[in-house]
């Protein structure tokens, strides 16, 4: 009979054993292993979250004032018409009208900030660095530690309280989960 005692799970390790017999019993999607070899999410701090919406309102803005200029340069068409000084290439087309919106659409591209983005990113990399390269954060078992997600240092700000039950091992200042 198949019981817990004699089932080794995929990604199991058997040690101390020269042979073993085996036999397949599930191999499947919805196996344990499976289940949770999940992708993780991508994790975004307050400030990145509150940027990427500052910049998609921005984006928001900047295709509403290309609309805006666009629709206001042909309502002043029949005056720019009567100016014989002025270029003869201006028609009301449905192809000049897209290569107004994407004039616009150049011209008005400094209102989104990708140059905060990149210098933020850039910041980010530097402090998880040096929160690697900092002495006071080694501890003598496991040595210095590892940034595993930079982007949430901005975070570490808002912890006030640690609660902890572990009460034999604070006694030596060791918080070992």
């Amino acid at each position: 009979s198949i019981n817990a005692e004699n089932v080794a799970l995929r990604g199991a390790r058997l040690k101390q054993t020269d042979h073993v017999f085996g036999m397949v019993v599930y191999a499947g999607m919805e196996s344990k292993l499976q289940m949770n070899a999940n992708k993780s999410t991508a994790k975004f701090s307050q400030v990145e979250r509150r940027l990427n919406l500052y910049i998609m309102w921005l984006f928001a803005v900047n295709i509403a004032l290309c609309f805006g200029l666009t629709g206001g340069s042909y309502s002043v068409f029949p005056e720019v018409e009567k100016s014989w000084y002025l270029f003869d290439g201006f028609d009301q087309s449905r192809a000049d009208q897209i290569l107004n919106v994407a004039t616009y659409f150049i011209l008005l591209n400094s209102i989104i900030p990708l140059s905060l983005v990149v210098s933020m990113e850039l910041s980010v990399l530097a402090q998880a660095l040096f929160m690697m390269w900092d002495n006071d954060m080694r501890s003598e078992e496991k040595g210095g530690m590892l940034v595993m997600s930079s982007g949430l240092n901005s975070e570490l700000g808002l912890i006030e309280y640690v609660l902890c039950d572990k009460t034999g091992t604070l006694t030596q200042n060791k918080m070992v989960f």
